[in-house]
């Protein structure tokens, strides 16, 4: 599964939610196909399955939810 893209506001990124690894994680790749899968949050931020939600107008930070086993959902603010 591979969804809920999201551009950078340069149009030169697309984030965007693969589980690649059982659960959706959160990637980025060239917009126009180039480069390599570069994962971007998911492992080591504390398990469960984030989803790309929007990237803030000056592209620092991404706009991230998901479900934590422990926590419950959250939403997190990821800087990019």
């Amino acid at each position: 599964w591979e969804g809920q893209p999201v551009w950078s506001p340069d149009g030169t990124t697309i984030y965007f939610s693969w589980d690649r690894s059982d659960a959706p994680e959160v990637y980025s790749i060239g917009a126009d196909g180039t480069g390599p899968i570069t994962p971007i949050y998911g492992p080591g931020s504390g398990g469960g399955i984030w989803v790309v939600s929007d990237v803030h107008p000056d592209g620092r930070s991404l706009l991230v939810h998901g479900q934590v086993d422990r926590l419950g959902r959250e939403i997190r603010v990821v800087p990019l």
